[in-house]
């Protein structure tokens, strides 16, 4: 970008904005990750304002002692749960289709995220299959939109039935009850009352799984985020060492999420003690939700 446009740029946006640099910046958008180029030619008079990780985005921008406002994305109601993935999808999600079998729109609202569209494909078509009849509400409809229990979201939906889908689970009084979708769904999605966000294969970074788990329990009533991960995912470059930790932890999860947001040593984070934090935290718990949540439901 040349200092003439550098200019016209700075006299018409003050501050300027820039938001997940280090995500972006080093995936999807690279321009974004060279945005301490572009402060370099602003000059003194133009303010920035940088939302994301703080440690990562101070030194991206060259930012030299930055007033910081700090707030922790933790969300009590959360309980992060971690496993490993079993021989195949059929084994995993056979719990899913009970339940949805057994509480049809009762069911709670799910968000099954998957890293690829042949994933995606294959749970939604497995789902599908088994529940057979029981696929629509009420039992042996149509299959139409309108009447499904659950469905597929994913870069290739048609926009008609992205919106058709996006309309009906925001919609408290529809049958959808689950979508199983890659990270195309969600993005600015208003559905207070999620209660489940299922990842099917790691993230890459935390700052993505944390936006992504953070799209369940926005009511603030307790919701479950289950993560399932196997050998390709802790092979795989393309996952920051941060999220394999994640999978191989033996201590708090919640911890270990927000460690990284916490940048002073003057900065508190909040800890859920109760057996209401994760699944390590709850491995000494006997309380009767526990047993019941382990024993009834996907988990």
């Amino acid at each position: 970008m040349c200092e003439e446009m550098v200019s016209s740029v700075a006299m018409y946006y003050r501050p300027i904005l820039t938001h997940l640099i280090s995500i972006r910046g080093a995936t999807f958008r690279k321009e974004f990750g060279q945005l301490g180029e572009v402060r370099s030619l602003l000059g003194k008079g133009v303010q920035i304002m940088a939302l994301t990780t703080r440690r990562s985005i101070c030194h991206t921008l060259g930012m030299n002692r930055p007033a910081i406002f700090a707030s922790l994305p933790n969300k009590p109601n959360i309980k992060y749960v971690v496993h490993a993935k079993s021989s195949s999808i059929e084994e995993s999600f056979s719990q899913l289709v009970e339940d949805v079998r057994r509480l049809r729109t009762a069911y709670d609202r799910t968000i099954v995220f998957c890293r690829s569209y042949n994933d995606c494909a294959q749970i939604f078509i497995f789902v599908k299959k088994r529940l057979g009849k029981e696929y629509t509400e009420p039992v042996g409809a149509p299959d139409l939109a309108l009447l499904r229990l659950v469905d597929m979201f994913n870069a290739c939906t048609l926009p008609a039935v992205k919106n058709s889908i996006i309309q009906q689970f925001t919609d408290p009084n529809s049958c959808l009850r689950v979508v199983v979708a890659t990270i195309a769904f969600g993005m600015g999605l208003d559905c207070p009352n999620v209660r489940r966000v299922v990842h099917w294969g790691v993230p890459e970074d935390i700052e993505s799984y944390l936006q992504e788990t953070g799209r369940a329990g926005r009511d603030g009533q307790p919701a479950l985020a289950i993560l399932y991960y196997g050998g390709i995912d802790m092979s795989s470059v393309n996952i920051q060492d941060e999220m394999k930790d994640y999978c191989k932890l033996n201590k708090c999860r919640r911890n270990f999420l927000l460690k990284d947001f916490d940048g002073d040593d003057d900065v508190d984070i909040p800890v859920v003690t109760d057996c209401s934090c994760c699944d390590i935290c709850s491995e000494s718990c006997k309380c009767i939700a526990c047993e019941d949540i382990n024993d009834k439901s996907f988990y």
